[in-house]
This record gives structure tokens, C-alpha cells and sequence, in this order.
């Protein structure tokens, strides 16, 4: 299931596949693809996010559809049941595609001829994929359908998109972790981050907090203790030495070096959960959806 979208000139043309290759060579995370068909992908996929989505080219189209637009063959696609923040990431490169060519946008789901302004496909893609998701889950196929709030969503999201710049760019010595979708042993679906040896680091929101820890053994030596607290029992713990670092999607809490330190002995009398790390399973974004049943 996925949403479509077919792309036109007012003189019923289309950029010509030079034009179209010299174009998303210029574009971030898309690499060109020749189809068996002769056709041409422009895919676009962000590792960092897990959003992907397709610029088609292709002259094989199907002889009943009446749609002008879709007999010139450049096309979109962005599949159903995925979170928001995929159209969100998605939408603007149609925009941004729309204007350098000067291209109007038929959206079949719609019915409608548009010049690609991306809130609205947005919202066009959001209803849609809300009924995708309804559809789903009354199907008898084997669907399997993870719920995360849209909200939460969006904001790991915008933090994502950050981490690698934040690590770049911090003038102070931070730890920045990325946050995990995990399946739980028992199938629930949790956000967790890592926090070795109480280093310095930036605490995005999560469920749970992955601790490593060295821990002094009562005839002398030490050794090393993980597992998993709650984020909000770590944050309660350490909450005298906690800051916030502001970002462009908002300020977010962090340990600053100078109170490393002192956070030490609060490390130590946390209650951590052994956990077998193998028994969960790792879930990526594509596999997850927003709306509420």
C-alpha cells in the first residue's frame, strides 16, 4: 500500500532523464537505480532516520490508466503504514523537485491537480495512511502493526536528525547516544539509550536507560555491572547535575562534565535490571505507525 503522485509541465512534458540524473546527483541520501525495465529509480534513504521514499521514471505505464500525467512516467511513492515524520521528511523533497522543474502534482488519492505544495501533501498522506492503518489492522493478513504515539515519534525524529551534527559540532566533551526502538522479550515495544561508565553525555528522552558501571567489590577490586533503569528514575537520581543543552528541536538534558564527578556515588546506588541484550529485538522506524486505534 503505498501513496502515489505523478508529476506534469503545463505543456505536458517531463524533464528529460539527463536533466532528472544531473538533479538528484545534487540531492542528499539518493542514489540512482536502473530498473530491469529500463525505467530509472531515485531513491532516496536516510540511514539516520530509516525514511525513504522514490522518484520514478519509467515509460511503461499502464495503458488503461487515463491520467495524462501517469503516461509521462515520472511518478512518487511513499508507502503506507510508516510513522509521520516520514511524509514530513518526504514531502519537502516533492516541493523542493516541483518547483526546480516547474512540475504540477496530480494526487490520485485526491483527484486532484496541485503544484506540490508540501503541507498539503502532507495532510493528503497523513488521512490516507490513517485509513491504511484501519485497513490493516481488521485484514486477515499477517500484518504485524507497532503503535508509537505521534508525538513521540516526532520528536525522536527531530532529535535523529541531529545526532550526527551534534556530535560534530559540541565544543564540550559529550557522549551523544542515539535512541533504539526495541521489542522486549515480551513483544513491547520500549525507546532506550546507553550510558557508560557516567560519562559526560546528553540524556534524550527514552523508556529505559542502558547503564554500564564499575562497581567496588566488598574484598576490594571492582567490576562491571549493566542493566537497564527506568530514564525517569536516572533523571530523578542525578537530578542536582543535570542541565539543558539547547538544540534546534529543542533543549534537551544533559550531564556536563564538570558534574561528572559528583554523580558517581548516585550511579552506584541505582537499581539496575540484568538484562539479556539478545532477547530483544531490534525495531526500525519503517516498522512502526502513529495512528491511534
Amino acid at each position: 500500500m503505498s501513496f502515489d503522485l505523478y508529476f506534469s509541465r503545463d505543456n505536458n512534458t517531463v524533464p528529460p532523464v539527463d536533466e532528472l540524473t544531473r538533479y538528484f546527483a545534487e540531492q542528499t541520501f539518493v542514489q540512482r537505480i536502473e530498473m530491469e525495465n529500463g525505467g530509472i529509480q531515485f531513491l532516496y534513504s536516510n540511514e539516520q532516520t530509516g525514511v525513504y521514499c522514490t522518484f520514478f521514471f519509467d515509460r511503461e505505464t499502464d495503458d488503461e490508466d487515463p491520467s495524462l500525467f501517469a503516461k509521462l512516467g515520472l511518478s512518487f511513492n511513499l508507502n503506507y503504514l510508516r510513522p509521520t515524520f516520514f511524509a514530513f521528511e518526504s514531502m519537502p523533497l516533492v516541493e523542493n523537485f516541483c518547483r526546480y522543474f516547474d512540475l504540477k502534482v496530480e494526487n490520485p488519492q485526491e483527484d486532484r491537480i496541485t503544484n506540490g505544495d508540501s503541507d498539503s501533501l502532507i495532510q493528503s498522506w497523513r488521512n490516507h495512511n490513517r485509513n491504511a492503518v484501519h485497513a490493516a489492522s481488521q485484514s486477515d493478513a499477517n500484518i504485524t502493526l507497532r503503535y508509537f504515539p505521534e508525538d513521540r515519534a516526532t520528536s525522536w525524529w527531530r532529535y535523529t536528525q541531529e545526532v550526527q551534527s551534534l556530535r560534530e559540532n559540541l565544543t564540550e566533551d559529550l557522549f551523544v547516544p542515539s535512541i533504539i526502538f526495541l521489542s522486549s522479550p515480551e513483544d513491547q515495544l520500549i525507546t532506550m539509550i546507553v550510558w557508560p561508565d557516567a560519562i559526560a553525555q546528553l540524556f534524550p528522552d527514552s523508556d529505559y536507560i542502558y547503564v554500564e558501571r564499575e562497581k567496588k567489590k566488598l574484598l576490594g577490586g571492582t567490576a562491571k555491572q549493566t542493566g537497564v533503569i527506568a530514564y525517569s528514575d536516572v533523571m530523578k537520581a542525578i537530578a542536582d547535575q543535570i542541565e539543558e543543552y539547547p538544540t534546534r528541536s529543542g533543549s534537551i538534558r544533559y550531564l556536563p562534565v564538570k558534574n561528572r564527578g559528583p554523580v558517581a556515588y548516585a550511579v552506584n546506588r541505582l537499581v539496575l535490571t540484568p538484562v539479556e541484550l539478545s532477547q530483544y529485538t531490534r525495531i526500525l522506524p519503517e516498522s512502526l505507525h502513529d495512528v491511534k486505534l
